[in-house]
């Protein structure tokens, strides 16, 4: 076998023809009796490196062991990027959700919900013997492990379901209380009252002598026509009128004492009950949970304890709510089946209304008065005759 050749560092350049009279034809002769010599054995050593002889082949190559896996490729790549999370882990957070452990966080909580075990799954791995078990991937085993706690399912859930507790608890606290809030504030506005007492008096001169006048209630989506009717000169609306004749006999006029309905027109009666219930049935999830589990842990227990108060009054003002919405509907002669959304957003669209004319008015009237005084002014500065 011929031994490869030294390697060579290599100069890139660009070669030349040494034409005659030029300084390379001239330089010929000269190469031997110059004082300037080149070492080679120097550039030899800096230059030039040895050929390294590949170690020979192995007669035959160890095949690498592949581990086994049951899991297709898209199930087994999911179930690896949280195991590959879970095992950096100082303490085995299937080991904590044994425990229901608080200290483990929500974030880590949902991984492992992602990933539980199907039943499929259960069936496939339940009679491998332990061989065939150190046969399979990392991905298998942690599939496995997951299968051999028993109720894991319900034990992520509750831990969830614990996590999540404040957040929603106190979401539905403060919609229910805005709820209550509006209905009391719309019964109970004193400027409300006075407005649905001239709104029909404007209504029945408009319709007096037809079947729609002598009216002495009216419906509260009723309130949106007095912007849309407009007076036959087109310059005003029926609103604009109303706003003008309750400003002049009371300048402070204003629905700010109805300030929540805003926020309640964005609620929903029906979703409301529905997120009450799904609270409930999680809070009795955990409650039979202890029930049933005589080694639950104690902060568990304690927890409970701690809230189950809380989430009766969270009922009882429910239901309170939603008689508050109801004495709301018959007191103004609605519909019992009106949606507070609905009821609600028709009281912010006739106030963002009201208040819009009203900020045109104030500022007509600082326009006219600017005008007035400038006016005077002039008259004023005028020479008498």
């Amino acid at each position: 076998v011929l031994a490869p050749a030294p390697k060579t560092r290599q100069l890139h350049w660009t070669k030349a023809t040494a034409k005659q009279g030029s300084v390379w034809d001239l330089m010929a002769n000269r190469t031997s009796d110059s004082a300037l010599q080149i070492d080679d054995d120097k550039l030899k050593d800096l230059f030039t490196q040895a050929a390294t002889t590949p170690p020979p082949k192995a007669a035959a190559a160890a095949v690498k062991e592949t581990k086994k896996t049951m899991l297709d490729a898209k199930r087994g790549q999911n179930v690896g990027i949280v195991y590959a999370r879970l095992s950096k882990r100082a303490i085995n957070p299937l080991d904590m959700v044994c425990a229901l452990d608080p200290k483990l966080d929500l974030e880590t909580l949902r991984a492992i919900g992602s990933v539980l075990p199907t039943d499929d799954e259960r069936k496939m791995y339940k009679d491998l013997s332990k061989a065939a078990k150190d046969e399979l991937q990392d991905v298998d085993k942690f599939i496995i492990s997951m299968c051999e706690i028993r109720g894991l399912e319900n034990k992520v859930k509750i831990m969830e379901f614990m996590h999540e507790f404040h957040e929603r608890f106190d979401g539905m606290q403060t919609q229910i209380h805005c709820l209550r809030a509006a209905s009391k504030q719309v019964r109970e506005s004193v400027n409300l009252q006075e407005l649905l007492l001239i709104v029909p008096q404007l209504e029945n001169r408009l319709n007096e002598g037809t079947g729609k006048g002598n009216a002495r209630a009216f419906r509260i989506q009723n309130l949106a026509l007095l912007n849309d009717t407009r007076a036959f000169s087109q310059t005003v609306t029926l609103l604009e009128f109303l706003v003008e004749t309750i400003h002049g006999s009371n300048p402070n006029f204003s629905f700010k004492d109805m300030k929540d309905v805003d926020k309640a027109s964005r609620l929903s009666l029906t979703q409301l009950e529905f997120d009450l219930k799904s609270l409930v049935t999680g809070f009795q999830s955990v409650e039979t949970h202890i029930a049933v589990d005589p080694q639950a842990p104690k902060n568990i227990v304690t927890w409970i304890n701690a809230r189950r108060f809380k989430m009766d009054d969270l009922k009882t003002d429910f239901v309170l709510a939603r008689e508050e919405f109801e004495e709301t509907l018959k007191y103004f002669g609605e519909e019992k089946s009106m949606a507070p959304e609905a009821v609600f957003g028709l009281f912010r669209d006739f106030i963002r209304d009201f208040n819009a004319a009203l900020e045109k008015l104030i500022k007509k009237e600082k326009k006219a008065k600017k005008k007035a005084a400038a006016a005077a002014s002039a008259s004023a500065a005028a020479p008498s005759k």
